[in-house]
């Protein structure tokens, strides 16, 4: 028996250290220490490799009532532990579980680049002038206007600057396309370029992605209430939709609350309640930030600000701090003096200051916190190769 036990523990042991450094490996590739959670970490483990030999013993008879439902007991909370872990470091790196619902249904909302076509065939000659088509397509919701400034190079030959006509092409709101712009190489241009050749084509525009997310507030006394019928909020209230919607843009603006229904009270508000935010570059390319705005019901307000909460208060909203964002290390930085959403995430949270009991009049209310983010999107390049003769 003592040997069968030493084989299950050592096998349980071999599993979590090859499953350990996978784990690792895999967050460590996203920019996320899970070794910050070390007290999960070492919590299960422990509980997970005790549940093992006390399976162990129950498998061999050995005082199996006791023995079985005390294994039973530490696997199911093992179990908890682990989902709690990976529910954390989850809800940092995916979006999906800040409560987002995709109905964009594939289409983007915003410019981009479909196509570059040659108007001179696969094989021009060199020292003649070549022409390259943009093919371009808008999706732009109500309220906004978007001027799209077109770029085109060659790639690896910086000496050479293409003539862009036109530079820019407007759009109002809907849906339209556009094949006026062209890539222009003059004969000058073409007279040092011989075989395969790679024009990139790409397009740049400022946009705003704006999310709501419905909140629920009431207050510890009904919550208790609630809890001695044995029943809960969102059953007794119907309790509606928390979802943020997310329709396409080139960013991805997911809230989240610190709980929903929000429980107000003497000693409910621990820890503080907060907005988070989880910012992604849904279309590849880079995503320069200009402005982040914060809207709260009146009564709620941010009580710290620092680089997870890198804003100023406004008269009435809240306003993005540059100079605060600049230090968040989830951004890249280096070619602009306001911070580029590349492929990384971009996490902030923001605390509030206690929220008074009489910020509701009835049993609950249900608000909003809208967040607006505003940016300027360059697109991945699109590629045109053609043998120059």
């Amino acid at each position: 028996m003592v040997d069968m036990t030493i084989v299950l523990g050592g096998f349980a042991l071999a599993i979590l250290i090859m499953l350990g450094f996978y784990i690792w490996s895999y967050y460590r590739k996203q920019g996320i220490n899970i070794l910050e959670y070390w007290k999960y970490i070492v919590g299960f483990i422990a509980v997970l490799v005790a549940a093992f030999y006390l399976v162990a013993y129950g498998i061999s008879g050995v005082e199996s009532g006791w023995v079985q439902t005390t294994a039973t007991e530490a696997v199911s909370w093992v179990s908890n532990t682990i989902n709690d872990f990976f529910g954390n470091i989850e809800r940092l790196s995916n979006p999906d579980l800040f409560g987002t619902t995709d109905t964009s249904k594939g289409k983007k909302i915003g410019v981009y680049l479909d196509s570059l076509e040659s108007l001179v065939g696969d094989n021009p000659p060199a020292g003649e002038r070549m022409s390259f088509q943009y093919h371009v397509t808008a999706e732009i919701p109500e309220s906004q206007f978007v001027n799209a400034k077109l770029i085109c190079t060659l790639k690896d030959k910086d000496s050479v600057k293409p003539e862009i006509t036109p530079t820019t092409i407007s759009f109002v709101p809907g849906s339209s396309t556009s094949d006026v712009a062209r890539c222009i190489l003059s004969k000058e241009d073409t007279k040092s370029l011989k075989g395969p050749t790679t024009i990139q084509g790409s397009l740049a525009f400022d946009f705003k992605t704006e999310t709501l997310l419905p909140v629920y507030f009431t207050s510890k006394v009904l919550i208790d209430s609630l809890a001695k019928r044995g029943t809960t909020f969102a059953k007794e209230y119907s309790m509606g939709s928390t979802q943020n919607e997310y329709k396409g843009e080139p960013v991805e603006v997911a809230l989240s609350a610190s709980q929903q229904p929000v429980i107000l009270g003497e000693e409910a508000q621990v820890p503080k309640q907060m907005i988070a935010m989880i910012l992604s570059n849904k279309w590849g390319g880079s995503a320069k930030i200009k402005n982040i705005q914060i809207y709260l019901p009146k009564g709620i307000s941010i009580s710290e600000f620092d680089t997870l909460c890198p804003f100023k208060k406004e008269e009435s909203f809240y306003s993005v701090n540059l100079e605060l964002l600049n230090k968040n290390e989830a951004l890249i930085n280096e070619t602009s003096k306001n911070p580029i959403l590349a492929e990384k995430l971009l996490r902030l949270e923001c605390y509030f200051d206690n929220i008074d009991q009489d910020f509701i009049s009835g049993s609950f209310e249900k608000k909003n916190y809208k967040v607006l983010a505003e940016y300027e999107f360059q697109s991945k390049p699109v590629e045109k190769v053609v043998n120059v003769k």
